[in-house]
């Protein structure tokens, strides 16, 4: 027999026994009184708040509850009675008026993120079918994925990614990477701004090999054992002074973004739909400048105030990410082409991003942002390809009523219009006599007329005495 097997197996017995007892402890005695079973003194501990020693209180129950954990192995999700013994007292953990047990409750949930990246390997009677295992990691993934915050998300993402490719099986319905960006997409979409940011720089890790040298490959250097927390087995909590939690829990370690395996350009554009979706979904509440209620109160880690500005760093790249990935090389001039279905998909997002917004800050952040999205595709692709999208985005641009009068507002409505224009787009004059009559305001009329007119200029021999008289005749109100 293997090393390999008989660890399996060893893990198997383990797993059992912690399954037999947790089975006495959970049955309805009458001879035993509730609080003397397992499930009631954990919580009990739990709610002490000066216990009198290390043997008691939170940082004991939570070394049970994570211990316990570990030991049930991935069967934990089969077993019913071992999720009803660990959720209570995470639930109470989470709550805690001591802010340094709500912060250990992140890395007792990692324990059950480690559980899962082992269903995998340890199936549930040891020989069970894809099917089987797929079943239970799906119903397991339900469970892990209910709480992403204090970089749970981040370990269950980079452990769903680092799966991927490591299955052999062709018959496999789990998609760990779709499970992966299902993680992210909920992340983003998060109330706590951390949440958000987390979410935010797993999907730019994702993305970041594309243009760049990065070893994408799926023999990472990836551990499971990398996301538990090594102070809850090593006895370093459990006989820590009680006045000291706080500053142990900063010392403990969060996993690292660049541990999330990066995605190769064929997984990309596999998966470019729910990227773009994703993308998407950050760019709107960076845009509305999104205001984020907190539900409970905050752990010891998770105290950074972080402004809405911190986004558009990255937006930007990762759109270029996802640009490139779908792109063709010309043959003989090394120009970007893309097929032209999908240079009207790109432009329809642009324009979708330019939704109803009232204040003149915010009107001012979409038309940059905008500009740079502009800007990255003017970088991606060849020059002939651009005045198909531009004519799109512009339309949209003229469809929206901007406050002009605004010169922060004038200023970027002017340079992301001349920019688009510059692009050489086919019956510009007639885009603008429709958006005239459209828009109704003076200004816009003006302005247009002006911007075409800048554009223009120093290409006067090439235009045609009918494209003179059509500019010429556009209404100045």
């Amino acid at each position: 027999m293997s090393t390999a097997s008989t660890v399996g197996h060893l893990h198997d017995a383990i797993s059992s026994q912690i399954r037999s007892f947790i089975d006495k402890q959970s049955a309805k005695r009458e001879t035993v009184k509730s609080k003397s079973r397992l499930l009631g003194i954990i919580t009990e501990a739990i709610c002490l708040d000066n216990p009198s020693h290390s043997g008691e209180g939170p940082p004991w129950a939570l070394v049970v509850l994570s211990s316990l954990i570990v030991l049930s192995d991935s069967l934990l999700f089969s077993h019913p009675r071992s999720l009803k013994l660990f959720f209570p007292p995470l639930a109470q953990a989470l709550v805690h008026q001591r802010g340094a047990v709500r912060a250990l409750h992140p890395h007792i949930w990692k324990c059950l993120v480690w559980a899962f990246s082992r269903i995998s390997t340890v199936r549930p009677d040891g020989s069970a079918g894809a099917d089987i295992v797929d079943n239970v990691k799906e119903r397991a993934f339900l469970v892990v994925k209910q709480e992403l915050r204090g970089g749970i998300g981040i370990a269950l993402a980079a452990s769903l990614i680092a799966q991927e490719g490591s299955e052999t099986d062709a018959d496999r319905t789990f998609d760990n990477v779709s499970k992966a960006l299902t993680v992210v997409k909920e992340m983003v979409c998060a109330n706590r701004k951390a949440t958000q940011l987390d979410g935010i720089s797993i999907l730019t890790r994702l993305v970041s090999a594309i243009g760049t040298s990065s070893n994408t490959s799926e023999d990472s250097n990836w551990n499971q054992n990398i996301v538990l927390a090594q102070p809850f087995f090593d006895g370093t909590i459990l006989h820590g002074k009680w006045e000291n939690l706080s500053t142990l829990v900063r010392s403990m370690g969060q996993l690292k973004i660049d541990q999330v395996r990066q995605l190769s350009e064929a997984e990309i554009v596999r998966h470019w739909d729910a990227l773009i979706s994703i993308w998407v979904d950050v760019v709107e509440r960076f845009l509305r400048g999104s205001t984020f209620q907190l539900s409970v109160r905050l752990p010891l880690q998770d105290t950074s105030l972080v402004s809405a500005d911190s986004y558009q760093g990255d937006l930007p790249h990762i759109w270029q990410s996802l640009l490139l990935v779908q792109t063709q090389l010309t043959q003989g001039h090394g120009h970007l082409t893309t097929p032209l279905t999908f240079a009207g998909r790109i432009a329809s997002i642009v324009s979708g991003v330019l939704f109803p917004l009232e204040a003149a800050d915010a009107q001012f952040r979409q038309l940059s942002f905008v500009q740079k999205l502009w800007t990255v595709m003017k970088n991606v692709f060849a020059t002939s390809w651009l005045p198909a999208p531009a004519e799109t985005i512009l339309i949209a641009v003229l469809k929206r009523n901007f406050l002009l009068s605004r010169e922060t507002v004038k200023a970027a409505w002017s340079q992301l219009c001349a920019d688009l224009m510059s692009t050489g787009i086919p019956g510009l004059l007639d885009i603008i006599s429709i958006q005239n009559e459209h828009q109704g305001q003076l200004i816009v009329q003006r302005k247009l007329w002006a911007l075409c007119a800048k554009t223009w200029q120093g290409s006067e021999d090439s235009l045609t005495w009918k494209e003179v008289t059509s500019f010429l005749n556009i209404p100045l109100g």
